[in-house]
């Protein structure tokens, strides 16, 4: 497991590697306020970039984030790599209309020029949107008030596009902060299963989004050998 840690009871991501799966990790990049993980690999002999995020709240700290994601991508020269897999929390709905249900449905405009300044800049799509582009689907919700959102998102490059066969958000219920008595919250996973074709070995790979109820780390990834996608 590779993880980047941020203070107790807030922030930090890993990514966790069955054993037996063909990865070898080539350099890791963590953030030290445990806001990414950067992992070099090679997948299957193929050169690979995997980055989980998980994003701040406010507004402002997102586009300084957005930008300082990519200035480490740039400075380690990962962007020349291209088979990139993105995700994680951006903790904004990029599309409110059909990524948001209940709530203030404005969109945060400056966040979401940030993240599509990254995607173009990486040449990275939302694979969940482009293989479901009118499904309304939610990784996060609250109850008072009744407010749905994905937050969640796998921003993966151009090349592997169409090597996805199905990407999904999966129920999950999973205990996420604690206020008052308040303590459960609806959580999704996200699931996205790619090709089996010879081919493409680097699109051998699911990769599984996972709530960890470890501390400080609470987002993970597992990648699993593609017999299926690993818990």
């Amino acid at each position: 497991m590779y993880y980047s840690h941020g203070a107790n009871n807030a922030r930090g991501v890993a990514i966790l590697i069955r054993n037996k799966f063909d990865c070898i990790v080539q350099e890791s990049v963590p953030d030290a306020d445990g806001r990414f993980l950067m992992l070099k690999v090679l997948l299957d002999g193929e050169q690979a970039l995997l980055v989980n995020v998980y994003g701040p709240d406010r507004d402002s700290q997102l586009s300084s984030f957005h930008q300082n994601l990519l200035t480490h991508i740039l400075e380690k020269g990962f962007d020349t790599i291209d088979n990139i897999i993105t995700g994680g929390n951006f903790n904004c709905p990029l599309n409110p209309i059909v990524d948001k249900r209940g709530g203030n449905r404005i969109p945060r405009q400056s966040v979401i020029n940030s993240t599509d300044y990254l995607q173009s800049e990486m040449d990275l799509h939302d694979i969940s949107r482009i293989k479901n582009p009118t499904l309304r689907s939610f990784t996060w919700s609250q109850s008072e008030p009744l407010i749905f959102s994905r937050l969640d998102y796998r921003l993966i490059s151009n090349f592997l596009s169409d090597c996805a066969t199905e990407v999904d958000i999966v129920p999950a219920i999973k205990a996420d902060f604690t206020l008052g008595a308040r303590a459960l919250v609806r959580r999704q996973r996200y699931k996205m299963v790619v090709c089996s074709d010879t081919r493409y070995p680097i699109c051998r790979c699911p990769v599984q989004s996972l709530s960890t109820r470890s501390r400080p780390c609470t987002r993970a990834w597992a990648l699993c050998p593609n017999s299926g996608v690993g818990t």
